[in-house]
């Protein structure tokens, strides 16, 4: 059996790709990833991620509106009329304990959308880095999806199409993990490349992200205080999976 981790450093790169037979973890690291992990910490129900705020209303109104607090944002900000934007730091038990969360962001929620025909597919930031590994290490040695050829697919959000640094650092962290525990897993050239970021870059901080686009972007409008929270590394062992069109909590390591 050959067992393949896989990192695809833009989304565009996955125009054309097959995913049946593939675990997918998108990576957003700022914000949507971190933000959504937030959320579900805090008590949501579930969170569905879309790709446009008519998406967004759509699914209020299908769901029920006492039900549902609407997230996310365009340009970094809260979206005109929504209940939160996609700070972590909104995502408290007050607000949305046993709510569901329906979320777009400009890079991230547009990733995860594309990624739904997968056989599994999760939301990975450097907070939960420690978890997904170890998740993936027990999964890949016992062969995913129990076919011939089991491959991992970490899928990069990026900044509006462009690599992000801060993502494919977190992708790197996730591999350079899973090389360790799975000696024998055949790392992609992307793999490879993202390895390779994290070994130069090294460890995550909120000072290294504000050097990226997506945190430049942030401090700008005033969002500084998020890269800190961003940038925490293994502080949760919660692995969000895509459940019935939701992500939810239900595998913790």
């Amino acid at each position: 059996m050959t067992i393949c981790v896989d990192v695809l450093a833009t989304p565009g790169e996955l125009e054309g790709e097959d995913l049946s037979g593939a675990f997918v973890v998108v990576v957003d690291v700022v914000r949507a990833t971190t933000t959504l992990l937030a959320g579900l910490e805090a008590g949501a129900r579930r969170a569905h991620a879309v790709e446009s705020v008519e998406d967004a209303l759509d699914l209020r109104r299908s769901i029920g509106e006492d039900d549902v607090v609407l997230c996310g944002e365009r340009g970094g900000r809260r979206i005109e009329g929504f209940d939160l934007g996609n700070s972590p730091l909104e995502f408290d038990p007050e607000s949305v304990a046993g709510k569901i969360l329906v979320c777009t962001t400009t890079n991230g929620t547009r990733t995860l959308s594309r990624c739904e025909g997968a056989d599994g597919l999760w939301l990975g930031c450097f907070r939960n880095r420690a978890a997904l590994v170890e998740r993936f290490a027990k999964a890949l040695r016992g062969g995913l999806g129990g076919g011939p050829s089991s491959r991992l697919l970490i899928a990069c959000a990026g900044k509006e199409g462009r690599l992000g640094l801060d993502d494919h650092l977190c992708a790197g962290l996730i591999v350079e993990g899973l090389a360790a525990a799975v000696p024998e897993a055949r790392l992609s050239d992307g793999a490879r490349s993202a390895r390779a970021a994290a070994k130069e870059i090294g460890m995550p901080s909120a000072a290294f992200l504000a050097t990226t686009a997506a945190g430049e972007a942030l401090v700008e409008i005033g969002l500084k205080a998020d890269l800190e929270y961003c940038a925490e590394l293994d502080v949760s062992r919660s692995v969000p999976r895509l459940e019935a069109g939701g992500f939810s909590l239900s595998e913790r390591t």
